[in-house]
């Protein structure tokens, strides 16, 4: 008998805003898309439309089927117009960013961040009222505390709400061991929101060896103040992007810091793929962080509470092993394992129903 055909999957990401979709590099609702196509292609015939390019050459490079509306932000809506019918042949499309267009029957939102924080009122409302439209037919949110954050702003219809969360592939299977090597990883976006400098500061001027992961546009400020000041930043190490995170991590790093306080995150990856490894996280403390790393997490709310841990952390082996074997406990809620039967749930439910 013939293979049954696999469902097919849309998922769309749109920005009008052509610094972003000309950046090198993708935030972490692109990495996630990527992601999902991973966890997901056995079972589904999933393509990707996009406007960024970026995320374009990645989706390529993995073999994934890709639609470019990579244009002039104001050439964009023309050309979405022009795919419309096309999009109808898929069986599911799903929107993975604000945008708010009615362009399927079988429309699921998936939210990665508070828009609502980065959105105007006008677009708040219009991105409400879609929500409500009887061709969405979830909207899934990442944790928890995004999705009580919207909802409660946005008076959206309960029955739709879902909680699916960012996840990790692969766990280790023992917490890495203590190090006296000691060295703190940091992993994300160098922009001013992403509160990188608070872990630098508390931080100049100590032996303690930190790394700091990714690019943006606070990178060459950073590796200029190391010039300026060598005594004060001689232990700080600006990698700029690296290409497997969690393989520096796994092979280099004894601790991990999250220090972002933006109001928009929503479930921080760096900070699940720092768990799945085994090592002690600290994360400034937030609803999204406790809704991570559970009432029992390493938080700081100040410099001095966060280097306090970092130090104790450093001096006490039994502290150290201690975090180390709950990062890794914990990471196992977010496993893909768990979370691609959340989806196939939606996926299973929503075709049944369309038969």
């Amino acid at each position: 008998m013939p293979k049954a055909k696999k469902p097919k999957i849309l998922i769309m990401d749109i920005f009008w805003n052509d610094t972003h979709n000309d950046a090198t590099f993708i935030g972490g609702g692109q990495k996630m898309i990527l992601k999902f196509y991973e966890l997901l292609k056995k079972d589904y015939d999933i393509s990707i439309l996009t406007s960024q390019k970026f995320l374009l050459e990645k989706a390529q490079k993995l073999g994934i089927k890709t639609i470019s509306l990579y244009y002039p932000k104001d050439k964009i809506s023309q050309e979405l117009e022009k795919i419309k019918e096309d999009i109808k042949k898929y069986d599911i499309l799903i929107i993975n960013n604000q945008l708010a267009r009615d362009l399927h029957p079988n429309t699921v939102l998936w939210v990665h961040a508070d828009y609502f924080s980065l959105c105007t009122k006008p677009e708040i409302e219009a991105w409400t009222e879609f929500a409500k439209n009887p061709n969405v037919k979830y909207i899934v949110f990442v944790s928890e505390p995004i999705k009580d954050s919207i909802a409660s702003k946005g008076n959206l219809p309960v029955e739709k709400l879902k909680v699916i969360p960012n996840w990790i592939e692969k766990l280790e299977p023992k917490p890495k061991a203590y190090n006296e090597n000691f060295r703190v990883a940091w992993v994300g976006t160098l922009k001013p929101d992403k509160d990188w400098q608070e872990l630098s500061q508390t931080l100049k001027g100590t032996d303690i060896d930190v790394d700091f992961l990714g690019n943006g546009r606070d990178l060459v400020f950073a590796k200029e103040l190391k010039e300026l000041k060598p005594r004060l930043f001689a232990h700080q190490h600006f990698l700029g992007f690296v290409e497997d995170p969690i393989g520096y991590m796994k092979e280099h790093s004894s601790v991990f810091v999250f220090t972002s306080k933006a109001k928009f995150e929503a479930l921080p990856l760096s900070l699940l793929e720092a768990m799945s490894i085994g090592i002690p996280c600290i994360a400034y403390r937030s609803d999204i962080t406790k809704y991570v790393l559970g009432e029992d997490g390493l938080f700081y709310n100040t410099k001095e509470e966060l280097k306090d841990i970092i130090f104790r952390l450093k001096a006490d082996k039994t502290f150290y092993e201690q975090n180390a074997n709950y990062s890794l406990e914990r990471a196992k809620l977010f496993h893909k394992d768990r979370i691609k039967d959340m989806w196939e749930e939606i996926f299973k439910k929503h075709l049944t129903n369309e038969k």
